[in-house]
């Protein structure tokens, strides 16, 4: 696959949190409050992208570091989904054979055995700091949910005679004196 060189795409640096957890990324983004994991070929790919590289060069860097040889359209992909996270300095405009790349294709190029090495990048959304602050059930507590009234009952007090006599009140409970009184 042949597409423009050209590209040189850079890594975004700024509002970003980066772990490396082994091979693998995990950035969270401060702008976008999304927590983004990269597995080793995507962090490969996203850490090559330091403005200065063309995408021949990136697939060469990865070839050199993973020990085999990388299809183009690995990088095409990865540089794809990246865009989608909002992981670069600027937009890129992809070509638009590179848009039409799809896992299923580098399935089918890979094989079985090459499905490893597929570039993967997870997103979630993450709690805004002043959420991640709060507790859970913190907030203002719901009025109590009323009982329903027991069966062939309006709802309302029991009528005169019915069997049932009304209950008496609970006993106060007695309050200590105040210190230093006795």
């Amino acid at each position: 696959m042949s597409l423009p060189v050209e590209l040189t795409p850079k890594a975004r640096s700024e509002d970003l949190l980066i772990t490396e957890k082994g091979d693998e990324l995990i950035i969270y983004d401060l702008k976008r409050f999304k927590i983004h994991n990269l597995n080793s070929t995507s962090a490969l790919v996203w850490k090559a992208c330091d403005g200065s590289r063309t995408v021949p060069e990136i697939v060469a860097f990865l070839g050199n570091q993973s020990g085999t040889e990388i299809d183009e359209r690995v990088v095409w992909y990865t540089l794809k989904r990246l865009q989608g996270a909002y992981l670069f300095a600027e937009s890129l405009e992809l070509p638009a054979q590179a848009l039409r790349i799809t896992r299923r294709d580098l399935i089918a190029v890979a094989g079985l055995a090459g499905i490893v090495a597929l570039p993967v990048i997870t997103s979630i959304i993450a709690p805004t700091p002043a959420q991640a602050q709060s507790a859970p059930g913190s907030g203002p507590t719901p009025p109590p949910t009323p009982l329903p009234p027991p069966p062939g009952s309006d709802g309302g007090p029991p009528p005169p005679g019915s069997g049932t006599p009304p209950q008496p009140a609970p006993p106060p409970i007695p309050t200590p004196p105040p210190p230093g009184s006795g």
